[in-house]
């Protein structure tokens, strides 16, 4: 038999511990003193404290432990609390998945900036969205806000940039816009039927700073540029939201980014 000192040096269980797993009913003395109250173990213990530290390492709390040591005798009885505790840790690894991409994509969205001094200046590039999903909406101009919350919602962890917006209609429209909202992802996005393939073309594009219903100005630069240049427009008009409300906080409107876009042909 070994005091409950020499028991602790053995298992490598503190004193403290050893009481706690006792008060528990988990990890019993083999003997208890009746005149002195002092515990004492035995080599049974011992294998059943080397258990209990096992079933830790796996991952299991003491009640989950205390469950097993009830009902198993051999690790073949363990298959069911493992596949079960398994099942667990899967699900937990998901959701911290989905929490990492939710932070890396607040984080995306809370960095991104444009310089002041490129605001109002137009540029031609290439145009390339390598893959993005969409979800159509139609009515007015505001109400693409549904579509993104739908979006973020369902895609959240694979979304890589701020969202867009295709406007299918050349002119203004007051309450029948057709429209796509629409997000970049990465490409091991789930496949389904809001997955779009790749839109790319010439374009030019123009930076409008301020609070949205405020592009007029700048589709009017991009439309003048077009006339000079020999370019006509062609559908969808595209507006890229590369600054606007947080997820958090709506901020201040007059620090909004929007890049607003013409394919060209």
């Amino acid at each position: 038999m070994l005091s409950i000192g020499e028991f602790s040096q053995a298992a490598r269980l503190t004193v403290k511990t050893l009481r706690y797993y006792h008060d528990l009913g988990i990890l019993l003395p083999a003997k208890i003193d009746a005149d002195s109250g002092y515990r004492y173990y035995d080599a049974q213990s011992l294998q059943r404290a080397a258990a209990i530290s096992a079933l830790k390492d796996l991952g299991f709390s003491l009640k989950e432990i205390q469950n097993i040591l009830q009902q198993c005798s051999c690790e073949d009885d363990l298959t069911s609390f493992v596949s079960s505790k398994l099942a667990e840790v899967r699900q937990k690894k998901a959701e911290l998945e989905e929490l990492e991409s939710r932070l890396k994509s607040f984080q995306l969205q809370s960095q991104r900036k444009i310089p002041d001094r490129t605001v109002g200046i137009i540029e031609e590039f290439d145009f390339e969205l390598p893959s993005y999903v969409s979800l159509s909406v139609s009515g007015r101009y505001s109400d693409i806000g549904n579509g993104f919350r739908q979006l973020f919602k369902q895609y959240g962890r694979y979304i890589c940039d701020s969202p867009y917006a295709f406007f299918h209609d050349m002119e203004y429209k007051d309450d029948d816009a057709r429209m796509d909202a629409v997000v970049a992802v990465k490409l091991t996005a789930k496949r389904d039927a809001n997955l779009c393939k790749a839109l790319s073309g010439h374009a030019v594009k123009t930076v409008h700073k301020g609070p949205y219903g405020g592009q007029g100005a700048a589709y009017s630069r991009l439309f003048e540029y077009c006339h000079q240049h020999g370019y006509i427009p062609k559908p969808p008009i595209i507006e890229h939201y590369v600054k606007g409300p947080g997820m958090i906080f709506k901020g201040n409107p007059q620090n909004y980014v929007t890049e607003c876009i013409l394919l060209v042909e």
